[in-house]
């Protein structure tokens, strides 16, 4: 496999309890891959990188606040929710996707992982009600779309936080009018040539404005 713990405590330090955690989701989701495939075949040989990792970029602009809540939109297998639940523990998280299988997958490594601060839904965030500190997301549609339905889900000053790849030009030039946006090239921060196009995007939700 390629990455491994090593490859993240470059980046963050970890206690050893948070270590463990961290490479048992990784055991526990080459196992279920074999029966579930939470994530695409070709990923499952990079793990580490491209979900265990590229889902904790995020706590570099998120505080760990106790009592703070997040919502995942699309978890899928979990990320970046379990990862950052494991890295941010005082922090709250509810992760939702539309995919039964999936929240009843992630469901099985919340509790084996005594993660006592992850809360799943199978739910699609336009069906979901609730307030948010952050909402977060890894491209899983396109930003237009996530701000529609990011807007009432997050609290008043709140900030949604997106992972996307690729050139965003476009999609951020759709809806720069309406929102402040703040885009971070992950590569500034981590080596690795998979963020070489990887963005993290920033978003205060301060509401459209009038025409």
């Amino acid at each position: 496999m390629v990455g491994g713990i090593a490859q993240i405590v470059n980046y963050f330090a970890l206690t050893d309890s948070q270590r463990l955690q961290l490479i048992n989701l990784h055991e526990m989701h080459v196992s279920l891959h074999e029966r579930l495939n939470l994530i695409s075949r070709g990923d499952i040989s990079h793990l580490w990188t491209r979900h265990i990792l590229h889902s904790l970029t995020i706590a570099k602009y998120l505080p760990g606040t106790r009592g703070a809540t997040c919502l995942d939109i699309g978890t899928g297998g979990g990320f970046p929710a379990l990862p950052l639940a494991i890295l941010l523990p005082e922090v709250q998280f509810m992760a939702i996707d539309g995919t039964q299988k999936k929240i009843r997958a992630v469901q099985e490594m919340v509790e084996a992982l005594a993660l006592e601060n992850v809360t799943l839904e199978a739910v699609r965030a336009e069906d979901l009600t609730g307030s948010y500190d952050y909402v977060l997301a890894r491209a899983v549609a396109p930003l237009a779309n996530l701000l529609k339905w990011s807007k009432p889900l997050l609290k008043t000053g709140g900030k949604a936080i997106f992972l996307k790849g690729g050139d965003l030009s476009m999609e951020i030039k759709a809806v720069s009018g309406q929102w402040n946006i703040r885009s971070h090239t992950l590569s500034a921060e981590f080596s690795e040539p998979f963020f070489a196009e990887k963005h993290l995007l920033e978003i205060r939700l301060q509401g459209r404005k009038s025409h």
